[in-house]
């Protein structure tokens, strides 16, 4: 992850997945409600961003690769890899297994 993360509006913005008057109403509503709900989950469910799209701009801001993890067949040997009780907690699972990584989701 970077140090420089960029405002994930201005993301929305630039890749043109919002209007600035939609996220301006959004972002003053949730100033005014000191809302806690995350800015992308907030525009999901008004209907304003695809969940797809909130999961590339949100990859970009967090400067980390962005996994559809619907996309994922994971095997069933890699969960031995991960102890039940930490995935649940963390609602994780190993999506690649390799001799050098656990990379997880």
């Amino acid at each position: 992850m970077t140090g420089d993360k960029k405002p994930l509006g201005r993301i929305l913005l630039t890749r043109k997945l919002v209007s600035r008057e939609d996220l301006e109403v959004e972002l003053r509503e949730q100033g005014r409600t000191n809302e806690r709900t995350p800015l992308a989950s907030r525009l999901i469910e008004r209907g304003l961003l695809g969940e797809d799209d909130a999961l590339r701009a949100l990859a970009e801001q967090f400067g980390v690769p962005a996994i559809d993890v619907r996309q994922i067949r994971i095997a069933t040997q890699d969960l031995s890899h991960l102890p039940r009780d930490l995935a649940a907690a963390h609602l994780v699972l190993p999506i690649l297994v390799d001799e050098e990584r656990l990379v997880i989701a």
